[in-house]
């Protein structure tokens, strides 16, 4: 009899450690970030999320992350917010782009697929460098939407969608093109006789 209660309750811890697992993100927001140094960006989205992240925690967590293969299965489960501000789980692989004497020469650069385990059309690409993570969502539904580094001490980052960002400026050539009109095949062949 103790021994069934000693493994039901250790049963109840487990799946208790297993589901009860904390996020690596935290919502934030504007205010709460206001006095950090900011990361210099191109342009800013008219609509965006922002989210702290603890890196060292999901690095340790990728770590374990088996490489990209149609063969097999991932058991690493991580969430990531859209620009909507929900949470999804995503199935993720180590997806090397280097090759591997690059890779050797650079340890601290990892790339990374993910796919959302609620819908299957949601994938993600994401690098973890010295500059923090990096992520692009391709979704039919969704849309393409980015997670990017928003302030210097790689703890907080802004997740926006492709929609939401205007062009920082027109762009237009402005070079005027100076050029000696050069003769044609007939007229050279003329002035040569």
């Amino acid at each position: 009899m103790k021994k069934r209660l000693f493994l039901t309750i250790l049963m109840i811890f487990a799946i208790n450690c297993i589901y009860s697992q904390d996020t690596f993100w935290k919502k934030s927001s504007d205010q709460k970030i206001a006095s950090l140094a900011k990361m210099d960006r191109a342009t800013m989205p008219s609509k965006y999320q922002i989210y702290s992240l603890d890196l060292e925690a999901l690095k340790v967590a990728l770590s374990n992350a088996p490489l990209e293969n149609s063969n097999l299965k991932s058991d690493i489960i991580i969430q990531f917010p859209d620009y909507e501000g929900y949470l999804r789980d995503y199935k993720v692989f180590e997806a090397p782009i280097m090759e591997k004497g690059l890779s050797d020469k650079f340890p601290n650069i990892k790339t990374y697929s993910a796919q959302s385990i609620d819908d299957s059309a949601i994938t993600l690409r994401f690098s973890i460098t010295h500059f923090g993570l990096h992520v692009m969502s391709l979704s039919g539904k969704l849309g393409t939407f980015y997670i990017d580094t928003f302030t210097k001490d790689l703890n907080n980052y802004i997740i926006y969608s492709r929609k939401d960002v205007m062009s920082p400026r027109n762009f237009g050539c402005l070079v005027k093109d100076e050029y000696e009109l050069l003769p044609d095949k007939y007229e050279l062949d003329n002035l040569r006789n």
